[in-house]
């Protein structure tokens, strides 16, 4: 029995730090603003990710629903560019984004990251989700990848926090077992 107790104690410390970790998967969302004349402002937050120096992320606008796409403000950690999409030969549509580069790091994610862009979707619509991805441009690899939901949206809580929790408890409790048996074991004295 206090074998099992030990292993199961162990695997449960294991898998909380797993799940911790993709409980604190990056969370981008963000408001859309109408400036008029089919200009829009996108004014985005990103939480729950420490970005490095070298690290980044951009955010994905489609051909066809965007253009014109320029940064307006960010944090004084970051380095950001802008491409906008375009039709290339033969008829392939390319996305434009906004890419944004930690230049120190933690870098801050206290100030909102604002873009604007002509908005294309037309009259009475609104911009909708956007794809984003978190890179390591040092490496030239993605790390992750998600949607960020339309302005307005509910965000998801992150799925691995509530397991992350019972498996805490699990964990506590196999080696509060294993030190009460060990207290058994001798006698009762410490």
């Amino acid at each position: 029995m206090r074998r099992l107790l030990i292993v199961f104690s162990v695997l449960a410390f294991l898998n909380m730090g797993l799940f911790l970790n993709q409980s604190l998967a990056i969370t981008i969302t963000y408001e859309a603003s109408d400036q008029g004349g089919g200009v829009w402002q996108g004014s985005y937050r990103v939480v729950d990710y420490i970005f490095d120096k070298d690290y980044g992320f951009n955010i994905v606008f489609d051909y066809g629903l965007y253009k014109d796409i320029s940064p307006v403000s960010h944090g004084g950690d970051w380095d950001v560019i802008t491409w906008n999409p375009q039709l290339l030969t033969g008829g392939v549509e390319q996305a434009g984004a906004y890419d944004a580069l930690a230049l120190v790091n933690h870098a801050s994610l206290t100030d909102p990251f604002v873009v604007q862009f002509h908005w294309l979707g037309g009259a009475g619509t609104a911009p909708g989700p956007q794809v984003f991805e978190v890179h390591n441009a040092s490496t030239w690899t993605a790390l992750t990848s998600g949607t960020i939901p339309a302005p307005g949206s509910a965000v998801p809580v992150p799925v691995g926090q509530p397991l992350a929790i019972l498996l805490l408890i699990c964990g506590l409790t196999g080696l509060l077992a294993l030190r009460k048996e060990s207290i058994v074991r001798r006698g009762g004295k410490r």
